[in-house]
C-alpha cells in the first residue's frame, strides 16, 4: 500500500463536512477508473459507514470515499483490500477526529519546518555574503521554491 494513499485518506477524512453544493457521490465519475468493482464496493461502504456512525457522517462519508476512490489503482488491492482500507481508517467519532487532527497537525508542523530548513540550506549561499554567488546557486536557490509548492498543494478536487 502507498503511503502517500493512506496521508490522503486521512487528511480528507479529518476535513469538517462540505458545502451543500458538493457533487452527489453517485453522479461522480473517474475517467482514470479503471478498477471494475469501485461503484458496488463504494456503495455498500457508505450505507456500512453511515449505518454505524450515523446520517450526520453522510458528506464525509461520500467525499472520503469519492476521495480515496480517485486515487485507488488495480495494484493497490482488489475490493477485500478497498473495503478493509476504508473501514479501517475512517475516523467516525469526535474522539477519533480530534486524535487524527491532533497527530496530523504535529506531522504538519514538522513537515513545514523541515521544509523551511531545507529551503533556507538551499539559499545560503545566494542570500548570505559567503563569497560568490554561483549561477547553479541561484538555481539551487530557486529550485526550493519549486519544491516548497510542490509538497503543499493537493489537487484541485481537495480544495
Amino acid at each position: 500500500m502507498r503511503p502517500f494513499l493512506t496521508f490522503v485518506l486521512c487528511a480528507s477524512l479529518c476535513c469538517a463536512p462540505g458545502v451543500s453544493g458538493e457533487t452527489d457521490m453517485l453522479t461522480l465519475t473517474n475517467d482514470n477508473q479503471t478498477v471494475p468493482w469501485m461503484k458496488s464496493a463504494t456503495d455498500k461502504l457508505k450505507q456500512e459507514l453511515i449505518a454505524k456512525y450515523g446520517d450526520g457522517q453522510n458528506a464525509r462519508v461520500e467525499r472520503g470515499l469519492r476521495q480515496v476512490s480517485e486515487f485507488w489503482r488495480p495494484e493497490d488491492g482488489d475490493a477485500a483490500v478497498f473495503e478493509e482500507f476504508v473501514l479501517s481508517n475512517f475516523a467516525g467519532d469526535q474522539t477519533s477526529l480530534d486524535t487524527m487532527f491532533t497527530r496530523y497537525q504535529r506531522l504538519m508542523e514538522q513537515l513545514n519546518g523541515h521544509m523551511q530548513e531545507i529551503s533556507r540550506e538551499f539559499r545560503q549561499q545566494a542570500e548570505l555574503d559567503a563569497g560568490p554567488v554561483l549561477s547553479f546557486d541561484e538555481i539551487f536557490a530557486l529550485r526550493t521554491l519549486w519544491m516548497i509548492s510542490s509538497t503543499t498543494n493537493l489537487p484541485s478536487s481537495y480544495s
